[in-house]
């Protein structure tokens, strides 16, 4: 704790190179692994690592084997990856070399702590900064639930196939008993919803399974379990009123529930996510701005210390004005001020806005501080080139905080497989297309194109998005513009252009009339 307290006051003395250790219980031992900011990531040693996995470090070539009793781990300067054994992993940020000691981004003690001890007994608390080995393997990672207009999902994702049961009371109180599963304590805590339909979920571990009680609206309707793999989890579809859902990709039967009916499993893919009707016929009215980031999260960090969540949140403010004094639309923020807002929460407050459109902000970071200009994204399950990739993984970082840990790669894919995103993949590569056009005529910088990628993000919007890298905040040039109250508003202007024109082409295609623009 001394550590942790020497690592604070250094941190307010002398700017964000420093982070508070990293607690590290294993067995019977305790160890309090330093930890750095370079570059605006957090980086560990690499043979404090070495120590808490009995293993050893070799270095050879630019490489950096981390030899565990089991296994080698295999990193590479300068490349944001690490070999695990057969399998690839991509990192936040590349191993450097600093003091003469090798550092490694944060994820790699946890990579390697589940290599050494297993990846199902190694638990990370992000708020008290411990990293553990607990006695059990539990069978549950990860409980995570997207609100969609017709119905509400809840994902139960499980290490192993897993057995299930779903019972309703007579108060109308749902019963999610899993058998075999063995709870992490991370998910002993109750899951607020409240979207209107779900209130929440809470969690208790009974002797041979694990129960979630599902509080729930009295307007829900129909309701159904099934089982899914590649990842393994069990998804309950609970719809509002009476809808029930149609069409070819309804999937598995509704599962019966009662006092002892059990529930089915299986491993066909569920329902995807139904369309919503369109925008009313007086025209497209809300649009949800994303600033990215926010709070503990900064985002990338310039040369000269600018950060990326201080910026998106002035350009989305100047946008939300524009938008609205010219438009006359609803615009939403999913942050106004300075807080963290998870991943997922972003697109959930679009869906319960019933937004037409989602656009995220954030500018853009490379290795090479020569890299500049702006680019826009729309989501695909592959990125379309390596630029794609690790602007995908640098923004997806948010993911280790949220509870995915190196879990997070197989958490994407489960909800890419999960949500109707070509429902809207014309749409949204047509509104990154002309933000980018618009950006173009406006800023005068170097034009990186549309291009794609599995940004966790947009995933499960229910509507057009895209997602706008508007600059370099790691070139020097590019950091001073982005500092200039002008400049920022030249981005603005050139966002609400590329709305006004998607705008137009959109509501045509619906056949809907655009109300008169306000003013």
């Amino acid at each position: 704790m001394l550590l942790g307290a020497i690592a604070l006051l250094l941190c307010v003395l002398g700017g964000d190179t420093f982070a508070a250790p990293v607690e590290v219980l294993y067995g019977d031992r305790w160890k309090a692994i330093p930890a750095e900011v370079i570059r605006g990531k957090e980086y560990v040693p690499l043979d404090q690592v070495a120590a808490v996995t009995d293993g050893s470090v070799q270095r050879a070539n630019g490489r950096f084997l981390l030899r565990l009793p089991k296994g080698v781990l295999v990193l590479t300067e300068s490349i944001p990856r690490i070999q695990v054994g057969s399998r690839e992993v991509a990192l936040a940020a590349p191993p450097v070399l600093q003091g003469g000691q090798v550092w490694v981004p944060l994820e790699v003690l946890t990579i390697a702590m589940g290599e050494r001890y297993g990846e199902e007994r190694v638990f990370w608390d992000d708020v008290r900064r411990i990293l553990w080995v607990g006695s059990t393997e539990h069978t549950l990672r990860l409980v995570r639930y997207r609100t969609y207009p017709e119905y509400t999902r809840i994902v139960w994702e499980t290490t192993r196939p897993l057995e299930f049961v779903l019972r309703e009371d007579e108060t109308r109180v749902l019963t999610m008993e899993v058998k075999g599963g063995i709870l992490p304590p991370a998910l002993l805590r109750p899951l607020p919803v409240g979207d209107g339909l779900v209130r929440g979920v809470e969690a208790s571990q009974a002797e041979g399974a694990a129960r979630f009680v599902i509080q729930t609206e009295q307007s829900r309707g129909y309701t159904r379990a099934f089982a899914l793999n590649n990842p393994d989890r069990i998804v309950l579809d609970l719809y509002r009123g009476k809808a029930v859902p149609s069409g070819p990709a309804a999937g598995p039967p509704p599962t019966s529930v009662g006092p002892s009916a059990p529930a089915t499993r299986g491993s066909a893919p569920g329902a995807a996510p139904t369309s919503p009707a369109g925008p009313p016929p007086g025209g497209t009215r809300t649009i949800v701005i994303d600033p990215g980031h926010g709070g503990r999260d900064s985002g990338a960090v310039g040369p000269r210390g600018l950060k990326e969540k201080d910026v998106v949140l002035d350009i989305a403010l100047r946008l939300r004005k524009l938008i609205q004094d010219r438009l006359g639309m609803r615009v939403i923020l999913t942050r106004s001020e300075d807080v963290f807002v998870s991943l997922e929460e972003r697109t959930a407050i679009a869906n319960r806005a019933k937004a037409d459109f989602f656009l995220s902000i954030h500018v853009n970071a490379a290795p090479k501080s020569r890299a500049t200009g702006f680019e826009t994204y729309f989501l695909s399950k592959e990125p379309s080139d390596n630029d794609a990739r690790a602007s995908a993984i640098r923004e997806n970082l948010p993911l280790t905080e949220e509870g995915l840990g190196p879990k997070g790669q197989d958490s994407v894919k489960a909800i890419l497989w999960d949500m109707a995103y070509a429902l809207y993949t014309r749409e949204s590569a047509e509104l990154a297309g002309m933000m980018l056009e618009e950006l173009d005529k406006i800023l005068s910088v170097n034009n990186r194109g549309v291009k794609s990628g599995p940004f966790f993000v947009l995933m499960g919007a229910a509507m057009p998005s895209a997602l706008v890298e508007v600059a370099f905040i790691s070139n020097q040039q590019e950091e001073r513009k982005l500092q200039e109250e002008a400049y920022k508003q030249r981005v603005a202007e050139a966002l609400l252009e590329g709305i006004t024109k998607f705008r137009a082409r959109y509501e045509k295609r619906l056949g809907a009339a655009a109300p008169a623009p306000a003013g």
